[in-house]
């Protein structure tokens, strides 16, 4: 490996592993500064209508829509696993792109079969959380409070959080398999394209205060 895969390697565990652990705990500290600490609250808002209005078809519905839209990523992530797979055990693809370092080339499907399979199972375990929520939105809330030891919007919160979280890891994992797959043409193509994935994230997703675009702030108050 030479001096651009060392540090694509490095942006690449620092932006996946280090920026997501960081930002998470973060959230979690601080929710009122980040996208996320803040959409899990306002999803808690969201619950409580819910259970206080009895609209359990509104929420089951839109549970379902989540499902379909996972359902879609997880067949996606199967289907890009099985032409990695086949690619490398093929092995004709060193030959077509002019690689000689088979070895590498290894690693980085390798490396990219592994995010697509975490990807995988990030979506299934959202389509495990939101099945559970489409069955036990309409529950008795007492009995949620007695045997869980919490008020049941707390519990649904949680529970779609979790969801809505795999949902993000799965994502994320398409998003940062483009930089492997760059690297399999350029190492300085892996660390420009790492690096614009980390900024996109950080500036823009992660930590973005979200406004009205321009034309609705124009529009006049109501009388």
């Amino acid at each position: 490996m030479n001096a651009w895969d060392l540090l694509g390697i490095t942006l690449f565990i620092l932006f996946t592993v280090v920026y997501h652990t960081a930002y998470y705990v973060y959230a979690q500290r601080y929710p009122l500064a980040t996208v996320k600490g803040k959409i899990h609250l306002y999803r808690r808002t969201w619950i409580k209508r819910i259970i206080d209005k009895g609209d359990y078809i509104l929420a089951v519905q839109a549970f379902r829509n989540l499902i379909t839209s996972s359902s879609f990523m997880a067949s996606s992530s199967l289907l890009v696993i099985g032409i990695v797979l086949n690619t490398m055990i093929r092995g004709d693809i060193a030959a077509t792109l002019n690689i000689e370092n088979t070895e590498h080339l290894q690693l980085k499907l390798g490396i990219l079969l592994i995010l697509y399979a975490f990807a995988f199972m990030n979506f299934l375990f959202n389509i495990r959380f939101l099945n559970q929520l489409t069955i036990l939105i309409g529950s008795d809330p007492d009995l949620i409070d007695h045997i869980e030891g919490m008020e049941a919007v707390e519990y649904f919160t949680a529970m779609l959080n979790s969801a809505t979280n795999r949902y993000t890891y799965g994502q994320r994992g398409f998003y940062f398999s483009l930089a492997i797959i760059a690297w399999i043409f350029s190492s300085i193509a892996f660390v420009i394209v790492t690096l614009i994935i980390g900024i996109f994230l950080v500036g823009l997703l992660d930590f973005q205060r979200w406004r009205p675009p321009r034309a609705l702030r124009r529009l006049p108050d109501a009388p």
